[in-house]
């Protein structure tokens, strides 16, 4: 946005919004994003990054699958929880899952919202809870393995992903569909990079768009 002075010098909005363009062109969220063949009534699938609950919504209508969403907006929080309609499979947690359990600062900017940075230059600020991931696995899914992870949490997923690996927790998600963020990270071509090759060891690559949508399943 004009006036944004975004953490990372290197993002160009332009080459972001060819490649926007070029996912929804092929009309790639319907023929990726939502489409596992693994999921099933028995899956668990988690949505971290919830906003709206769209997306576990429609996974659980499509695939009848328990749907754990994570936001850490208590409003959004409370929509998704209406929304749902007493529907027990839709699991609403109100923090998100990072490297380490702290309070941080969320700058709200709608879908766009992040701790990292003011997209909008004069967004409104509420408090954030952040779980460490590992405390959360051991505490409410034990030893139980997660069919799907969508990851969209506006440059939180390089912390994220990071704890998870060296924890090992990646082990114990079938796929990773993950939405990596680049305006608001410094190095974040390098740092996906990173990430990229510690998953590779346990995972494939199954479909890509840099810096829009990526899914690496468990080989």
């Amino acid at each position: 946005m004009p006036g944004v002075s975004y953490p990372n010098p290197d993002f160009n909005p332009q080459v972001h919004e060819e490649r926007v363009r070029r996912w929804q062109a092929s009309d790639s969220d319907e023929r990726f994003r939502t489409n596992y063949s693994c999921l099933s009534p028995s899956s668990v699938i988690l949505d971290l990054g919830g906003f709206n609950g769209d997306f576990s919504f429609r996974m659980n209508a499509q695939y009848g699958s328990t749907c754990h969403v994570f936001e850490v907006h208590p409003g959004w929080c409370e929509r998704i929880k209406a929304d749902a309609r007493c529907n027990e499979k839709i699991i609403v947690h109100p923090f998100g899952l990072a490297g380490s359990t702290r309070q941080e600062k969320l700058f709200i900017v709608g879908e766009g919202s992040s701790t990292l940075c003011d997209r909008a230059g004069k967004s409104d600020v509420i408090d954030a809870k952040l779980i460490r991931a590992l405390d959360w696995f051991d505490a409410e899914l034990k030893d139980l393995a997660v069919d799907l992870a969508k990851i969209n949490i506006e440059g939180g997923e390089y912390e994220l992903l990071d704890h998870m690996l060296d924890a090992g927790l990646t082990r114990r998600l079938r796929n990773i569909q993950i939405q990596f963020h680049e305006d608001v990270i410094p190095d974040a071509s390098a740092r996906m990079s990173a990430i990229h090759d510690r998953l590779a060891v346990t995972h494939r690559l199954t479909f890509q768009e840099k810096f829009v949508w990526e899914n690496w399943e468990l080989r």
